[in-house]
């Protein structure tokens, strides 16, 4: 996010440009053999125990979102950035997952209030920086803590919080 606050605050810069700064953020994200190695092996433990539902916060690189959704997550990215949020929904149709895109967690929290609907079982929050913490990231994941509070993954185990160690 820290790539599209610094593309947004560039004067005169074309939105087809900032989406290409982004994505080029993203790229060399996704270029860390190790994290991404990391990334997997936890996206294969949280979905081991049944189908869980993960809560992502931001869409940082994409891959813990798309990572889930492969092994059959129901997964939703809380991303306030239109921009953010179109790639987003670009990069689920190109790999083939569905991905539920919000703009807030305000909205998600609604969602998760729906009849039939279960809360996350797994908060996804890749990196909290000095700008995640200028945009009140902390109240956000209080109230995702909360909204998941009471929630059990398929075999009954305790919600999680991905990365732990990735």
């Amino acid at each position: 996010d820290a790539a599209l606050n610094e593309a947004a605050a560039t004067p005169g810069l074309r939105r087809a440009d900032a989406k290409a700064h982004v994505l080029r953020s993203i790229d060399r994200l996704l270029s860390d053999e190790a994290r991404t190695a990391a990334l997997e092996s936890a996206a294969d433990a949280a979905t081991a125990g049944g189908r869980c539902s993960a809560l992502v916060l931001g869409a940082g690189s994409l891959l813990p979102a798309l990572l889930l959704a492969r092994r059959g997550a129901a997964v939703c990215v809380v991303e306030a950035s239109p921009l953010l949020a179109d790639v987003v929904r670009a990069a689920a149709v190109e790999n083939g997952v569905r991905l539920a895109v919000l703009s807030s967690l305000a909205s998600a929290s609604a969602a998760y209030r729906q009849p039939g609907v279960s809360p996350p079982t797994l908060l996804v929050s890749e990196a909290v920086d000095d700008g995640l913490l200028a945009d009140a990231v902390l109240p956000s994941l209080r109230a995702a803590r909360a909204l998941r509070a009471s929630s059990r993954c398929g075999g009954g185990d305790a919600v999680a919080v991905l990365p732990r160690a990735a």
